[in-house]
């Protein structure tokens, strides 16, 4: 049960790093600001952990690491503006088409034969986030909340991609050094020019962000150690119920029938996709 158990716990710690985003962005923090302080506070952990474990950060895949650290940025940046307009349940729900990008990407990047029905399950799965965001759009909700998910659900799957490539590094002071330090570096120039000066709050939840993607990270790297992939990839779903609950408790916006309606069909077509290449 190790790799699930962490499966589960690195799910619920990136809705609370989604959670506390949205809050920031709420309370006027720009995102370069807040994603460039949650990297930043990465730092410190990793450069010493490299030291103790004698780990090269490189390992000889320095390029790997380097796009995964830029994807992961993208990643990061996209949810972060889009959390500003969107619920958490209607950005997830785009983010849940990264494994049909990553079945995409499996063929074209790494030439992996994909089966017909993981393309058909696909396309089902994109008919029911355009259900699910219909309403959101249709009643004049903010378009580029849902682009930026997407663009952060397009980075997602390319940093699922060269995880497969990197599967055999060993090196968990590697896993947080390259996007921390890309992601410092990067945004650093925007942050200091739009800086905000942090309150009690607002330091708490920086803070908490650094915490919550280094554990999130080191969890899920670990959890496909201990666990299969087919036996982890339905539990990416429980991301949703998260999103569900804190949309609802944290701030007050219940599900809508349209986001009820697409998000079964976008976890029955992830579902079966899975199934159909496991087969």
């Amino acid at each position: 049960m190790r790799g699930p158990v962490l499966m589960i716990l690195a799910l619920a710690l990136f809705a609370a790093l989604d959670t506390a985003g949205k809050l920031l962005a709420q309370a006027g923090y720009g995102f370069p600001q807040s994603v460039m302080m949650r990297y930043a506070l990465v730092l410190p952990v990793a450069i010493p952990l490299a030291v103790v474990q004698g780990a090269r950060l490189g390992e000889g895949r320095i390029r790997f690491h380097v796009l995964r650290g830029a994807a992961m940025l993208v990643s990061s940046s996209g949810f972060f503006l889009a959390f500003t307009t969107l619920p958490l349940a209607e950005g997830y729900l785009v983010y849940f088409t990264a494994p049909f990008m990553t079945i995409a990407a499996s063929r074209l990047v790494l030439g992996e034969d994909v089966p017909r029905a993981a393309w058909i399950w696909a396309g089902v799965g994109f008919a029911g986030v355009l259900i699910a965001v219909a309403d959101g759009v249709g009643s004049g909700g903010a378009p580029y909340g849902y682009l930026a998910a997407f663009m952060g659900s397009v980075a997602y799957a390319a940093v699922a991609t060269i995880n497969r490539i990197l599967r055999t590094s060993r090196s968990t002071a590697a896993i947080l050094f390259w996007p921390a330090l890309i992601a410092t570096l990067a945004l650093l120039p925007a942050a200091v020019v739009t800086w905000k000066p942090l309150d009690a709050n607002a330091l708490l939840l920086m803070l908490a962000n650094g915490a919550f993607w280094s554990v999130a990270t080191l969890c899920i790297v670990t959890a496909f150690r201990h666990a299969p992939a087919a036996r982890l990839a339905p539990l990416e779903y429980t991301a949703l119920l998260w999103a569900l609950g804190i949309d609802w408790l944290v701030f007050a916006h219940p599900p809508s029938a349209h986001v009820i309606a697409g998000g079964a069909v976008v976890i029955l077509a992830c579902v079966m996709s899975e199934r159909a290449q496991k087969r």
